[in-house]
């Protein structure tokens, strides 16, 4: 790999940043599946409410739950912009773009946040009342916060769209990675591609492509990815 003393100092980086990334998804998914999950209570209001009041059911589940998901979009967002630090020098406006799209991702980030902590205090509040003119203002507010989260949630998956899409095609052009890397930011880039139009409806598959995504696109990558150019970095720059 010809990648220059700066490509291999940010792909040494990324080999061992990349467990966290796949730590994190993992446990954001045993914690959300196994603390919060799905019950039919929670579509007692209608679907707009099932997080709301999934999330009134078991709050502390749902809150640390929301911690990794918030850290999920902060690390997607390093990952982008250490890729794009892997090709500046043979493809630098890709790179220039990867970047853009991995800084714009932590817009999700923001969005993780209020999830977080607005999602949380208001489940919070919803669980602890039971009258019926308070628990409808609570669900208004609700519906309020989530439209500017689902709107900086968008921004983010758009642009991690791009991005993986960007990293598939550098990997491709430039041959300064294996084409399996390539590979895999291609189909990570689709995947999120069909999912985000498909969040705005909501059908009955669009949380299992999500998991798609999230279990092949980001644990399984990150952990190969690692496994693969722990050493390989650590010799490479040895020999340097």
């Amino acid at each position: 790999m010809n990648l220059g003393s700066e490509g291999q100092s940010w792909l040494r980086f990324l080999s061992r940043f990349a467990p966290f990334v796949s730590l994190n998804a993992t446990l954001l998914i045993v914690i959300f599946l196994g603390g919060v999950g799905f019950q039919d209570a929670d579509n007692a209001q209608g679907p707009l409410y099932s997080e709301l009041l999934g999330a009134a059911r078991a709050p502390a589940a749902y809150q640390i739950a929301m911690i990794f998901d918030a850290f999920g979009w902060f690390t997607i967002g390093v990952s982008l912009v250490a890729f794009s630090r892997i090709f500046r020098s043979r493809s630098p406006i890709l790179s220039t773009f990867i970047f853009l799209a991995g800084a714009g991702h932590l817009l999700g980030f923001l969005g993780g946040l209020l999830r977080m902590t607005g999602v949380h205090d208001l489940a919070v509040e919803y669980a602890a009342t039971t009258d019926p003119a308070t628990q409808a203002v609570i669900r208004t507010s609700f519906l309020a916060l989530y439209a500017v989260i689902s709107g900086l949630f968008l921004a983010g998956d758009v642009l991690a769209t791009i991005g993986w899409l960007l990293v598939g095609g550098a990997a491709w052009r430039t041959k300064v990675l294996p084409r399996w890397v390539a590979g895999w930011a291609l189909f990570s880039g689709v995947v999120v591609a069909i999912f985000t139009p498909l969040s705005a409806v909501d059908p009955p598959f669009a949380f299992p492509l999500l998991l798609v995504y999230i279990v092949a696109g980001v644990i399984i990558f990150h952990f190969v990815f690692a496994a693969r150019f722990w050493r390989s970095t650590a010799r490479s720059l040895a020999a340097s």
